[in-house]
């Protein structure tokens, strides 16, 4: 917590800004005792009196102030209700101040943790084959370490997983990635499977292993013809709407639920 004289003394944007990072953190927290709720009251009170009426009102401050006075540490249905309340006020400060909002990641649940072994993906990898976008890049890792992938291979042309955008999309998801060449991928003796337009519907696909490498293309030009070419199998999502590509990050998660669900049918 940072004490409210030391924001009085900062300019204010810089001050709006360390409070929007003081509610993130009060969100996060498992239980709003009687210290947070204090501090949060002379927080959004003070908050209150530097910014316009109509910013304060469109942060529904009034609303907050009274959950905090009223509301007794540990009351579960009180809680969600102020995290919510403060998560407007954060959002709509984020927006005056033009940050880009936070993603949350869900942490497991305690007993639930995660067991890549069960996943019916855990011998699949993916080949990313010319991606630029960072962001596209984390959002597949986090997807891929979500469903128990095994790993990312990533040709020489795709972006630097440690790009901040990708590692901000990622959300701290890690992976097993190796660089490789295409025509390595091509004289590995894997099975290799082209997400690509053009191809069998995946809903129709089913594996015959669990141990193949799904490649994914450029966001732009698609998967290089060398790969797409020497590709055991072709596969598609369908498009039924007036747009005939998903983004490549989307498509990922179709595909890879996609064959998630094949592979678990086969093994029935």
């Amino acid at each position: 917590m940072i004490a409210l004289r030391k924001l009085q003394r900062m300019p204010l944007e810089t001050a709006l800004r360390h409070v929007v990072r003081q509610l993130e953190a009060a969100e996060r927290t498992a239980v709003l005792d009687a210290a947070w709720r204090l501090y949060l009251r002379s927080l959004l009170q003070w908050v209150s009196e530097v910014v316009p009426p109509q910013q304060a009102r469109s942060m529904r401050l009034s609303v907050c102030l009274e959950l905090l006075a009223h509301t007794r540490p540990g009351s579960a249905d009180v809680s969600e209700l102020l995290i919510r309340e403060l998560n407007t006020v954060r959002h709509v400060l984020q927006m005056q101040l033009g940050l880009e909002p936070a993603e949350w990641d869900l942490p497991i649940q305690a007993g639930g943790a995660a067991n890549a072994t069960a996943s019916p993906l855990r011998e699949l990898d993916l080949y990313l084959d010319g991606i630029r976008s960072p962001f596209n890049l984390g959002s597949i890792l986090r997807t891929a370490a979500a469903l128990g992938v095994h790993g990312l291979l990533l040709s020489p042309d795709t972006v630097d997983p440690a790009h901040r955008r990708a590692v901000r999309s990622a959300m701290g998801c890690s992976l097993p990635l190796q660089r490789m060449e295409r025509q390595e991928l091509i004289e590995s003796g894997r099975q290799v499977v082209a997400l690509e337009t053009g191809g069998m519907d995946i809903r129709e696909y089913r594996p015959l292993q669990r141990d193949f490498v799904l490649v994914l293309g450029s966001e732009e030009l698609g998967i290089h013809p060398e790969l797409l070419q020497a590709a055991d199998q072709r596969l598609s999502v369908p498009m039924y709407g007036t747009k005939a590509s998903l983004n490549v990050g989307v498509a990922a998660g179709a595909a890879l639920y996609a064959i998630m669900t094949g592979l678990s049918r086969v093994n029935r």
